[in-house]
């Protein structure tokens, strides 16, 4: 192997691969694709409307919107709430090597199109 080739297969590392895009779904109905919370306890939600991926974290009545620049930044630090993660999202993250940490399963949980916030 040569420098150069050193390089490229460095690239290939989770941190460096470009976000999974609305393009890469199936599925390209709106709904949750991610829901859970940080450490700090604000809730995360990663959603798909209007064929585009958006990944919010909010408290009370302060929402921001999160820069997702590689696929484990659509993960929240702490844990999500399997039940209301899509199967799909989850799985191409998971093929991406993406850890998904999730919190204990909850039954009879309402299936719904969105399970949190939605700008």
């Amino acid at each position: 192997m040569n420098k150069n080739e050193l390089e490229e297969i460095n690239s290939y590392s989770e941190g460096k691969k470009l976000p999974i895009s609305a393009e890469d779904l199936v599925n390209k109905n709106n709904r949750t694709l991610l829901y859970g919370y940080t450490s700090e306890r604000d809730t995360w939600h990663v959603y798909l409307k209007d064929n585009e991926i958006h990944t919010i974290r909010y408290k009370d009545n302060s929402c921001i919107t999160m820069l997702v620049d590689c696929n484990s930044h659509y993960v929240p630090d702490k844990r999500l709430y399997p039940e209301r993660c899509d199967y799909e999202f989850c799985l191409l993250l998971k093929k991406n090597r993406v850890n998904l940490p999730f919190t204990t399963w909850t039954e009879d949980v309402e299936e719904r199109d969105y399970y949190g916030m939605v700008l």
